[in-house]
C-alpha cells in the first residue's frame, strides 16, 4: 500500500517547472527547467564613480546573478536592476531564452523573488500578441 506523505514528498523534492511560468527563486535554490537548471547565486554592485571627481560615488547599479546549467554546460545570466529591469536574453545548449524579473510580458507584476524565463520564441509571439 502507498503512503500519501511518502508520494507527495516525492513530487516535492524535484522544483520542476515550465517556461513562461511565474517562479519564485532564492539563494542557492535549484529550479528545474525542461532544458536546464537554474540557480540564483549572488547579488553584486558596480558603484558608477563621478565625473568630476572619480573618487566620489554618483551611483550604482545592482546586478542578479543566475547560473543555467545542465551536465557540463554552464553560462551565468547577470540582469541589471537599475532603475527599471529589462528582460535578460541568453543563449544555452544553441537555443536562446529570455529571463524576465519584477515584471513580465505574460503576468505583468512580479514579486521580488519572482521570476519569469521563457523561449525567445514565445516571448516574441506574446509581444506580438500584447499590441
Amino acid at each position: 500500500m502507498l503512503n500519501k506523505n511518502t508520494a507527495s514528498n516525492k513530487t516535492n523534492t524535484k522544483n520542476q517547472y515550465n517556461y513562461c511560468e511565474k517562479v519564485k527563486y532564492e539563494k542557492d535554490k535549484v529550479l528545474e527547467f525542461p532544458d536546464f537548471y537554474l540557480k540564483y547565486a549572488e547579488q553584486k554592485t558596480t558603484l558608477i564613480p563621478s565625473e568630476k571627481n572619480p573618487e566620489d560615488i554618483k551611483d550604482s547599479i545592482i546586478y542578479d546573478v543566475f547560473e543555467i546549467f545542465k551536465g557540463n554546460q554552464k553560462t551565468t545570466v547577470s540582469l541589471a536592476i537599475y532603475k527599471q529591469v529589462n528582460p535578460s536574453n541568453f543563449e544555452f545548449n544553441n537555443k536562446e531564452y529570455i529571463l524576465e524579473k519584477r515584471s513580465s510580458i505574460f503576468h505583468g507584476k512580479l514579486e521580488k523573488n519572482e521570476l519569469v524565463i521563457s523561449t525567445k520564441e514565445k516571448y516574441e509571439k506574446q509581444k506580438q500578441q500584447n499590441k
